[in-house]
């Protein structure tokens, strides 16, 4: 085949990441299957990003991205008495990661799987990883940030399993069980 195709930007290169993760999985993302794609040679990719790590930790960024515009719109609707809270934004959170695993199934795994231990550390992505680090970074109260975590964890671990097949959970269900967490850990606190 004739590589003579250009790339514009590293956005294309982005896109068809995203289109070969979501029909296929994470596991046939490589370079060469991305060039491939774009009909142009792998060195030619390079002069765009700087290895597959850049193109997952890009994966990342973009999903995030689109999950959080999500959650800012839904937070937006709510009244403002019911928006308020690390209880409100761990449910919203909850709904919008809930919704956005049904519609990319795959892009879910590797956030919640691959990439979550590969970037965790990663600044630019800290928050979106960890995003109830916000609520408890500063408190002092030991027991605040012991709930924040609670939450965290437990809505993680049921969404893996989710997204994964092991326990399939309509959103309701879902929704119940981080309702249930959130009542319990933080009580009236909320």
């Amino acid at each position: 085949m004739g590589r003579n195709k250009v790339l514009y930007d590293k956005q294309q290169i982005i896109d068809i990441a995203v289109m070969i993760v979501e029909e296929e999985g994470i596991e046939v993302l490589s370079a060469r299957r991305i060039a491939s794609e774009l009909g142009v040679s792998s060195m030619t990719m390079y002069n765009y990003v700087s290895n597959i790590d850049e193109v997952k930790r890009e994966l990342m960024i973009r999903g995030y991205n689109e999950l959080f515009h999500n959650i800012i719109q839904k937070l937006a609707l709510k009244e403002k008495k019911d928006r308020s809270g690390v209880a409100a934004f761990i449910k919203i959170y909850a709904e919008q990661f809930y919704e956005y695993g049904e519609k990319h199934r795959n892009l879910m795994k590797f956030m919640l799987g691959e990439g979550y231990t590969k970037f965790y550390a990663d600044a630019e992505l800290r928050l979106f990883v960890n995003p109830l680090q916000s609520y408890y970074k500063y408190s002092k109260e030991r027991d605040y940030k012991l709930a924040c975590r609670i939450c965290e964890d437990m809505l993680y671990s049921e969404l893996k399993k989710y997204i994964n097949g092991i326990n399939p959970l309509s959103k309701e269900e879902f929704l119940y069980q981080v309702e249930f967490c959130v009542e319990r850990v933080f009580g009236c606190r909320q």
